[in-house]
């Protein structure tokens, strides 16, 4: 008896390592991407604008707001990476991506803000990310894949009294990055690029027309 429930009990065990092992290869290693900031600029001899500006948390055309990586081929149809995510919502990704390069870069003497801050600000961004595409091209001589970024920015003046905020202009800015090939992790470094020439630009106008 003693020799049958030994075999029983390696049998379960044997059973019970091939099942965890088919469990392994159902479900694969989920990878989570994000932006990285870059150290090169498009601005210099920067003039700090003498104010504080409120951030408030970018939004997201719906057919972009999912953490799964979505892929463009060659126009026709959409991929979804089950097992390549952005590590957050990608409105909060950019939001803070503005932010810290704002503080970065030190643009406004007071700093970019948020919601949660005690500091009155004199200007509001406010942001629409309206394009976050990933192009992926197969058989495409003409085009290289390539990811693009399109955001729509409204900068306000925070008036304070019954007439309320003033929207001072309205900017659409856009960039298209090519990557090197149709591989998920060209993704995330295309953005970052994309981002960082955005933002500079978005900065750029911030310094011409609020200084």
């Amino acid at each position: 008896m003693k020799k049958i429930a030994f075999i029983l009990i390696l049998l379960g065990f044997i059973l019970n390592s091939c099942i965890d092992l088919n469990l392994k290869d159902e479900y694969p290693e989920i990878n989570y991407y994000h932006f990285n900031q870059s150290e090169q600029t498009l601005l210099n001899d920067i003039k700090p604008i003498n104010a504080a500006i409120l951030l408030r948390n970018f939004s997201i055309s719906n057919e972009f707001d999912t953490k799964h990586i979505l892929a463009n081929w060659d126009g026709k149809r959409i991929q979804r990476y089950y097992y390549h995510r952005w590590v957050n919502d990608i409105p909060d990704m950019i939001t803070d991506y503005v932010y810290h390069r704002l503080s970065k870069l030190k643009i406004f003497k007071f700093g970019p803000i948020k919601s949660s801050s005690l500091i009155v600000p004199d200007y509001i961004l406010e942001a629409q990310i309206i394009n976050f595409s990933v192009n992926n091209f197969e058989k495409s001589q003409v085009e290289k894949s390539n990811v693009e970024l399109e955001i729509k920015v409204n900068v306000i003046k925070r008036i304070g009294n019954k007439d309320g905020d003033k929207v001072l202009y309205t900017e659409v800015y856009s960039e298209k990055v090519e990557r090197e090939s149709n591989l998920v992790g060209t993704i995330a470094p295309a953005f970052s690029k994309a981002l960082s020439i955005v933002s500079d630009r978005m900065f750029l106008d911030m310094l011409k027309k609020l200084n």
